[in-house]
Order: C-alpha cells, then structure tokens, then sequence
C-alpha cells in the first residue's frame, strides 16, 4: 500500500513564474530588436563604403521592420531599403545584388545583404540573446 505525502514543497522564483514563457519570448524580441538596429548602422556603412549615396535618398531609405503577431510568438526583424533605384519600374533593391532575375540582368553589386548579415553573425547574437534571457530567468 502506497503511502500519501506528507511533505510539501514550495517552489517560487522567476523559473516558476506562470508568465516564465512569455517573459522569455518576450526578452528574445527585445534582443532581436537590438541586433537589427545595429545591423540598420551596418547595412547604411556597406552602402556608403559602395558610393551608393549620390542624394542620400538610398541611405535615409534603410529600415528596420519588427514583425511580431503577438506577446506568444518572438517575432523576427528585416532590414532593408525601401526605395528604388535607378528606375521606377524595376524590383525594389535589386541594383544591389548580383545575377539575373526574371531574365533581366542586374547591375553588378557589392553584396550588401550578405555583408551585412557575416558583420552580425560576428557580433554573436545567441550570447547577446542568452545574456538579456539569464536576466529574465534570474
């Protein structure tokens, strides 16, 4: 025959807060959110170190764009510039890059996206991440 507990255990701190998972989620967005500002002064360094700046219209036109549906998901962030160059009726950001797209060839490019993304990647964004989750959890 089993016997009944007769001791109880209480457990309190941040690990046991019902809200653990959200405050997680939500100290990983504030991370990513920090990363990508600081990738929007890298990619605007790799356009000015192209010479793509003749107005600065290219340069004011990089942005950062936080996409997050709710408080239960982490969401992600895009940087990227928004106007075109040099004519309207091209794709958006497509003088930048390299190859053909949809048949028409591009202007040859310095590939900023991919620098840009190699200069966060060294900035080691999961410690970044880890530190600002150890707050929370602490």
């Amino acid at each position: 025959m089993s016997r009944k507990p007769n001791q109880f255990i209480e457990l309190d701190g941040p690990l046991f807060d019902p809200n653990v998972v959200r405050n997680f989620k939500q100290a990983v967005a504030e991370g990513i959110e920090e990363l990508a500002d600081e990738g929007d002064d890298v990619m605007m360094a790799q356009i000015s170190a192209g010479g793509f700046v003749r107005t600065g219209q290219f340069l004011r036109s990089v942005d950062v764009v936080f996409v997050r549906s709710s408080l239960d998901v982490i969401g992600y962030a895009k940087i990227l510039p928004t106007a075109v160059w040099p004519d309207a009726d091209r794709p958006t950001r497509t003088w930048i890059a390299r190859g053909l797209r949809g048949g028409v060839k591009m202007r040859k490019g310095f590939d900023i996206f991919a620098r840009t993304t190699t200069v966060l990647r060294q900035m080691q964004p999961e410690e970044r991440i880890a530190r600002r989750v150890q707050v929370v959890l602490e």
